[in-house]
């Protein structure tokens, strides 16, 4: 065991709001040699003589040969079940002050609604790990005897079934509580590919590996979290012994052995019938086949095998022979308050014209806290479109899709959130048919040539940063660069929460909220720059994730300039991103 003692601070990294689970409580466990690529999520349960006690599954020490590395530490196992029985291991690690614990133990329910929050695979972050909240409901109560002949107690799990909400891997291991916060299981393994099904482990199990667990945990004598079954003392044998697998397989060949006869006697097509329902190659051509292009007109045609590293494909146009002009005429710029704008008469949304020009993508080198992803800078030219003065709000969402997926439903004007990019386009597409127009999400290029209207500052306001200018700094995992004493000098801002549209002063081009409240997702996939100029491009032909732009109410400084870009997976979603639309033309 090293020889330090830490302190665990908060982790920062792409966190979720406080909704019961603290996350200062949930750990990520890597190979503590760095041999191995798996991880899994470990949870603090007590602190005791200056150790730090967690819990996970016994594989996850399994798949890290068990060599853990937790908080910087690399970890003790106190005790391990086994894979094939009772999958809970017990760990510790040496700390000065420990973080919240996640002990207050309760009993579970079927139909209960669950909360789980566990580290799960995500390209864009640092380390490729996310920590993330799942939500869904508890299925039956299992109990089986292990091969050891240990009584295990589960729970088969409902996940939430939207787009965001899955099991993936490194979730085993996570805590699983009720709403309240308090702790019910260990959630232990997926079922199936998608993510929709699992099995959590009941902490009732923890005693028979580690009977001293009351010692440790005081709150474990007075819980009942045993699996109450159906008909008390009768087990599911998850491992058959061998009489039992034979006489299984044996019927099950009889099965299929009587299934083929019957399919081959009944089932057989004669001529006349084969003659009959055959399809003719000119009758095949007369079916349609609907299909929807990818938004935006983009090039997406991914391919089997494709990587983040394939080569990206721009289409570059030949410089113009001045490279002069890098903004919007400024006769343009100086008359866009004065343009009329455009309803949207199913939704309500107010649309603003932003004129065709030429600009530099992209951030300078010495702009403070950029990334590397920022650059190349290069020249781009857009013609002109019309883009939603606001983020699309709550109650235009719902007006389109019937309900409300928002984390912070504090009124119909408040931007729409936790819609991933998959269901935006559900969004657009059901809108479109309605109003019969073509909306769309912006590239990102017209995002920033939104944004900047006009400007090569690192914010369209000038290079300083500003609590007066647009929500950020609002998220308590960033108290380093709060507004907190901003935001809650104003009646109509709320601490931790995202503000209703339009509460900051516009840009040029009369466009509110381009700079922090929520990221909004652009319509291309997340590339590198070239460096040669481009006409209207659409981005890169393939890859992993969709761009969101333009910082969120948790940001801090770094995520509030018109440069910073980032990205998500399709079908995931977050508090912190929402969106806003463009109609080409003007």
């Amino acid at each position: 065991m090293p020889t330090s003692r830490s302190s665990f601070p908060s982790r920062q990294s792409l966190t979720m709001p406080d909704m019961g689970i603290d996350k200062n409580a949930v750990f990520l466990l890597t190979s503590a040699d760095g041999g191995k690529k798996a991880f899994g999520t470990g949870f603090a349960v007590a602190c005791k003589e200056g150790q730090l006690y967690l819990l996970t599954c016994a594989h996850v020490a399994d798949q890290l040969d068990g060599r853990i590395n937790a908080g910087g530490e690399e970890a003790e196992i106190v005790v391990r079940g086994s894979a094939d029985g009772i999958d809970l291991a017990l760990l510790r690690i040496p700390c000065e002050q420990a973080p919240p614990l996640l002990n207050s133990i309760v009993s579970g329910k079927q139909d209960k609604k669950f909360q789980i929050c566990g580290y799960g695979p995500f390209a864009g972050a640092k380390d490729n790990y996310v920590l993330r909240d799942i939500e869904g409901r508890l299925g039956k109560a299992i109990a089986f005897e292990s091969a050891g002949g240990e009584r295990v107690e589960a729970w088969d799990l409902h996940v939430e079934d939207d787009d965001f909400s899955r099991l993936q891997g490194g979730y085993s291991g996570s805590p699983l509580c009720d709403e309240t916060g308090g702790l019910v299981a260990v959630v232990s393994h997926k079922i199936g590919n998608h993510g929709q099904r699992g099995h959590a482990v009941a902490l009732a199990n923890l005693q028979t590996i580690y009977p001293d667990i009351e010692q440790l945990i005081p709150s474990f004598s007075g819980s009942d979290n045993r699996i109450q079954t159906v008909r008390r003392g009768a087990l599911y044998h998850h491992l058959l012994d061998s009489t039992t697998k034979r006489i299984s397989f044996g019927l099950l060949a009889v099965v299929l052995l009587l299934g083929l006869i019957i399919s081959v006697k009944y089932l057989r097509p004669d001529s006349k019938t084969s003659e009959t329902n055959k399809l003719t190659e000119t009758q095949k051509q007369k079916i349609p086949i609907k299909h929807l292009d990818p938004p935006g007109n983009l090039e997406t045609e991914i391919k089997t095998g494709s990587t983040p590293e394939s080569k990206i494909v721009f289409k570059p146009v030949q410089p113009a022979e001045s490279e002069q002009q890098v903004s919007p005429p400024a006769h343009l710029v100086s008359k866009i308050e004065a343009q009329d704008t455009m309803t949207d008469p199913i939704t309500g949304m107010e649309f603003v014209s932003v004129p065709g020009g030429c600009f530099q993508m992209g951030s300078p080198d010495n702009e403070k806290e950029r990334s590397n992803n920022e650059g190349p800078r290069h020249k781009v030219c857009v013609d002109g479109f019309r883009m939603g003065k606001y983020e699309v709000t709550q109650g235009q969402w719902v007006k389109i899709m019937g309900s409300n997926p928002s984390q912070y439903q504090k009124g119909d004007e408040y931007p729409v959130e936790k819609v991933s990019w998959n269901k935006i386009q559900e969004f657009i597409t059901k809108l479109n048919k309605q109003s019969g127009r073509e909306y769309r999400l912006p590239t990102e290029w017209e995002w920033e040539y939104a944004a900047r209207a006009g400007t090569s500052t690192a914010r369209y306001w000038g290079d300083d940063i500003s609590c007066d200018r647009a929500m950020y700094g609002n998220d308590k995992y960033q108290e380093q660069v709060s507004c907190m004493d901003y935001i809650r000098s104003e009646e109509a801002l709320t601490p931790y929460s995202s503000a209703p549209v339009g509460s900051y002063p516009p840009n040029r081009f009369g466009l509110y909220d381009m700079l922090g409240n929520v990221s909004e997702f652009c319509s291309n996939w997340l590339g590198d720059y070239p460096s040669a100029q481009l006409n209207n491009p659409q981005g890169p032909a393939k890859g992993n994730i969709r761009v969101f732009r333009g910082g969120a109410l948790g940001s801090s400084e770094s995520g509030i300039r018109s440069a910073f870009r980032w990205g998500l997976p399709l079908h995931e979603r977050n508090y912190g991103i929402g969106f806003r639309l463009v109609l080409p033309g003007l």
